[in-house]
């Protein structure tokens, strides 16, 4: 069949002329062996023309409430496009969802489409199902949970629910409506109870050795393998621990009054100022003569006695032992 060409709608039949509706009983019957009026011949032409040129204006006609609709209709209500899911007279579209649907997607997907085909790479920010892989920046203004049987499930930002993940000023996490946790950059773990700390804050808190500190053991392992953090050294090797002084007293060693100085010996072999007052043990011999050694003979009887005393010698000459009763541990220091 050859395609038609619109014909001329522009003027309707007896649009100026005289026209004039038949009762419903009339149009009901139709014409009979008679002669019809022109009058009515003029109203019937009129109206066909009219009712081809709303088609053609509109498109798709406005649904009517006395109109019956099957359940492939389609029509227009408050300008948008419905299609019929059933067969129906006097449904609203936009009140009987069973009955319509709308029958388009929104304009704002088509726009949206229209940005798929048109902006140089508006495909690169869109995931896909193949391959699900998003490297652009993603925003939205929020997620919601589902009101009704849903209302404890998923998560919210905008406060619809007492369950689940809000936004206020930082992540807040609410069980019946109480704070639980608080997602929130902290930098002492003491400065909230409800605060979710980071990994390195908390290690930085459990970390109880800090830079300069020192730590006994008797394990030779280094500390970094035993506490898992810390650059460590040894420390006063073969050397008892002295604390620091602030006195300013002169009877106070000097030594004591800087950290890391170092003072003292193992053994000590004292000086003649070192030693004590004393007295020495005395020998006395009588009745002898004096040998050519230098003692006494008491053996001789040649010459009268006489009474002779002698100073005796003793000590080794060592040094003695300087430390007092000591264990030893081995001590580290922390220097990073």
């Amino acid at each position: 069949m050859a395609l038609v060409t619109r014909p001329n709608t522009d003027t309707n039949w007896a649009e100026g002329g005289n026209t004039v509706e038949p009762s419903t009983e009339k149009q009901e019957l139709g014409w009979t062996i008679e002669k019809p009026p022109n009058e009515i011949m003029n109203w019937i032409h009129n109206k066909q023309d009219k009712a081809v040129q709303y088609f053609l204006q509109e498109g798709i006609s406005d649904w009517n409430s006395s109109q019956d609709y099957s359940n492939s209709s389609v029509v227009k209500y408050n300008k948008v496009i419905y299609k019929a899911k059933l067969a129906s007279k006097g449904k609203q579209p936009d009140t009987n969802t069973s009955v319509w649907e709308v029958a388009f997607s929104p304009y704002s997907v088509a726009t949206d489409l229209d940005k798929v085909k048109n902006t140089v790479n508006y495909a690169t920010k869109l995931v896909y199902k193949e391959a699900p892989v998003f490297t652009a920046t993603a925003t939205g203004t929020a997620y919601l949970a589902q009101v009704g049987s849903q209302v404890n499930k998923g998560y919210s930002f905008v406060g619809k629910t007492t369950d689940g993940l809000f936004h206020n000023t930082s992540p807040v996490n609410l069980k019946n409506g109480v704070e639980v946790a608080r997602f929130e950059s902290v930098s002492n773990v003491n400065e909230s109870n409800k605060k979710v700390v980071t990994m390195d804050v908390l290690q930085q808190y459990l970390q109880q050795y800090k830079v300069g500190d020192l730590y006994l053991t008797t394990s030779a392992d280094n500390p970094t393998t035993r506490l898992g953090y810390g650059t460590w050294v040894r420390h006063a090797e073969g050397r008892a621990l002295v604390g620091f002084s602030s006195s300013t007293s002169n009877t106070i060693p000097e030594w004591t009054k800087a950290i890391n100085s170092t003072s003292g010996t193992y053994t000590h072999k004292l000086t003649v100022d070192e030693m004590p007052r004393h007295n020495h043990g005395i020998k006395e011999e009588t009745g002898g003569s004096v040998g050519g050694g230098g003692s006494v003979d008491t053996s001789s009887q040649t010459v009268a006695p006489i009474n002779l005393t002698v100073v005796q010698d003793t000590g080794g000459s060592a040094e003695h032992n300087n430390v007092q009763p000591s264990i030893v541990v081995f001590v580290w220091r922390r220097t990073n």
